[in-house]
């Protein structure tokens, strides 16, 4: 992460965006020491429409750009799903 962003105060402008109940496996990282990229996993309320669920990324990737983050990954997951990327070995 770097050192010019606060992991919680990122984390909780992210949990800020409606539906989201939890902010997992958030990373920010620069290929170039230039150009920050966020990568995080978002859980969302069970029912969320597919507009909301566009709405949420867009909703997140603009607070990544308050942030100085030029690139966004987001995955979204429901309670209870299991989002472990963890390869079997």
């Amino acid at each position: 992460m770097p050192e010019s962003i606060s992991v919680a105060e990122l984390s909780d402008t992210i949990k800020s965006v409606g539906h989201i109940l939890e902010v997992r496996d958030l990373y920010v990282w620069t290929l170039d020491g230039e150009k920050m990229i966020l990568s995080v996993v978002l859980v969302v309320e069970e029912g969320v429409s597919r507009s909301a669920l566009a709405k949420i990324k867009k909703e997140v990737r603009q607070a990544a750009r308050a942030f100085n983050i030029e690139h966004a990954t987001i995955e979204i997951v429901l309670p209870g799903e299991d989002d472990s990327h963890e390869m079997d070995r």
